[in-house]
């Protein structure tokens, strides 16, 4: 039992854990999911059943996180708790899987996924649904609206949705087709083609286009800091003559991008801002399948850039996300002949540690799915662990 085993490393090393309880229902031969949440050695369990397949998302204040499982009887709920893992409360279920959302402000969740978008508040009052035919993909503009993209043959379409309404308008935005797509404070940002030129736009509720910066980078991966002040191109840039230049492009609205690092690779998979703006940490990969070679660089802006190139290759399930302060990456991927396990990378002495390895709190043949650190307090996250009885043959805990 994971209880005796915890006991027996908290009187060992120490650590404090609080909170461990199952629901009435657990069946440990069936597979399950396990959610905590870690302030540094405090480790708070919040959820542990036999219902698998959950997501997490931070409000944008730390102060409150959801997570959507599949339940056991094949319906699908979203609950909420706060960053100490408390408070914990169903605020949805229905037969549709789907991903809940914080709006900027943290009152309200969109809900995406099935035929249409639903939203409740964040204590799960003033719920609603829009019926669309086709939803597309969806983010928050602000703490009310929602943009959806939807694809279509050769531009794509923007709807507004109001959370609070329901009330669906199609922008007259017609931009050509959207490669990537970032939203930071009321605007959409996208690669795009507009009346014949290329570069990155800004679309606000509106539906007003504002070119942000001149860029021709194929295909590109965009990221734009929290306060809008910088935007994040990675990708591949094909003059009309010479040779092509991978790298990652860093540019203010209105000016042009400036170039401030070459890709080894040449396949970013993952970029991601600082609380602050001034670090970007980027992901790379080999183009040649999986497991990849993973290599992490820190743009500390304007020019400082450390690159950490990972030894063995992983199979990545959850791309690498920069702690607020920028000071650590986590993801969560299998090395080599290994498990599925959460990693942590020091950004300053490049020292990469499995948070599976030195804890108690796996249990025999339980992985890290995920690993989702709080969007303001560096030392917080949540830690995913699931658990398949058909895929491992306990032999023992791992403690």
């Amino acid at each position: 039992m994971r209880h005796n085993v915890v006991a027996l490393f908290v009187a060992v090393v120490g650590l404090g854990l609080v909170g461990i309880g199952r629901a009435d229902s657990f069946d440990p031969s069936k597979p399950h999911a396990w959610i905590s949440v870690v302030h540094g050695s405090i480790v708070r369990s919040v959820y542990d059943s036999n219902d698998i397949g959950v997501g997490v998302e931070w409000s944008p204040s730390g102060d409150e996180f959801a997570f959507s499982p599949s339940l056991e009887n094949g319906n699908h709920a979203v609950f909420v708790a706060d960053d100490y893992g408390g408070d914990l409360h169903q605020v949805w279920t229905g037969t549709d899987a789907v991903s809940a959302t914080f709006s900027p402000d943290g009152t309200r969740l969109m809900l995406d996924g099935g035929v249409g978008l639903s939203f409740v508040d964040a204590d799960g009052t003033f719920p609603s649904h829009v019926r669309m035919n086709d939803t597309g993909v969806a983010y928050w503009l602000d703490d009310t609206h929602v943009v959806v993209v939807q694809r279509k043959t050769q531009h794509d379409s923007l709807v507004v949705v109001d959370s609070r309404t329901g009330t669906a308008t199609r922008l007259p935005a017609n931009l050509g087709w959207l490669n990537d797509v970032a939203v930071e404070n009321g605007r959409l940002y996208a690669q795009a083609w507009y009346h014949d030129t290329e570069g990155v736009f800004a679309v606000d509720a509106r539906g007003t286009i504002r070119k942000i910066l001149a860029n021709d980078v194929t295909s590109p991966l965009i990221a734009v800091s929290g306060d809008g002040r910088r935007i994040a191109v990675a990708g591949v840039l094909q003059p009309a003559r010479g040779p092509s230049t991978a790298g990652v492009w860093v540019g203010t609205p209105g000016g042009r991008p400036r170039l401030v690092m070459h890709l080894s690779s040449g396949d970013v998979q993952a970029l991601s801002w600082s609380t602050d703006g001034r670090k970007l940490l980027v992901q790379e990969g080999e183009q040649d399948g999986s497991p990849t070679r993973l290599t992490f660089s820190l743009v500390t802006w304007p020019a400082s850039v450390r690159r950490y190139a990972l030894a063995g290759k992983f199979d990545v399930l959850q791309d690498g996300v920069l702690a607020s302060d920028g000071s650590a990456a986590y993801f969560s991927a299998s090395a080599p002949s290994g498990p599925l396990a959460a990693w942590r990378l020091d950004l300053t002495t490049g020292h990469l540690a499995s948070l599976s390895d030195a804890s108690a709190l796996t249990a025999a043949g339980e992985q890290d799915s995920e690993v989702v650190p709080s969007p303001t307090d560096p030392g917080t996250l949540v830690r995913v662990q699931d658990y398949d009885p058909f895929t491992f043959a306990p032999t023992g805990g791992t403690g």
